[in-house]
């Protein structure tokens, strides 16, 4: 049986959130490896940040063998924030030239109709008090790890 790998990744100014599942291709059991976060060094200048992001994840995709990728996009409506969206850039250029197989970029309406739910139950399920079942200890999460959560099983969709 194939072992499909995937990342979801979430940004925001000063660190960028990632979660890594897997499960077996004809199998519908996730296995959360990974839920992490990269602090965006403060001592480089900014440059020197996009480059540490970028060297950094693409180790990550290497160590763990990623096959498929999704990155939680600013929502078109957002207002941006120039650091978040080049960060954004950033991976969304590394995703492109790696050895992922599939990626896809998600906003709250397309990582939710990949996983299954209603478009308005994806902010009910960052909040505190929200079960999701398909992720144990749901609750023990952050906002910024449930949607990189979320995201990451979109990709497993693609």
């Amino acid at each position: 049986m194939k072992i499909l790998k995937a990342i979801g990744i979430r940004a925001v100014p000063k660190e960028i959130h990632y979660a890594i599942l897997s499960k077996e291709k004809d199998n519908d059991v996730l296995e959360l490896i990974v839920v992490s976060k990269i602090i965006v060094p403060l001592c480089l200048n900014f440059p020197e940040q996009l480059k540490y992001i970028r060297f950094t994840f693409l180790d990550l995709l290497y160590e763990y063998n990623i096959q498929k990728a999704g990155l939680r996009v600013t929502e078109a409506i957002a207002q941006a924030n120039i650091i978040r969206v080049s960060i954004e850039a950033v991976l969304q250029e590394l995703l492109a030239s790696s050895s992922v197989e599939s990626y896809y970029l998600g906003r709250i309406a397309n990582i939710s109709s990949k996983i299954g739910i209603k478009h308005k139950e994806f902010k009910g399920l960052l909040s505190r008090e929200t079960k999701f079942d398909r992720v144990q200890n749901w609750n023990s999460y952050s906002s910024n790890d449930k949607e990189s959560i979320l995201t990451c099983m979109g990709a497993l969709e693609i």
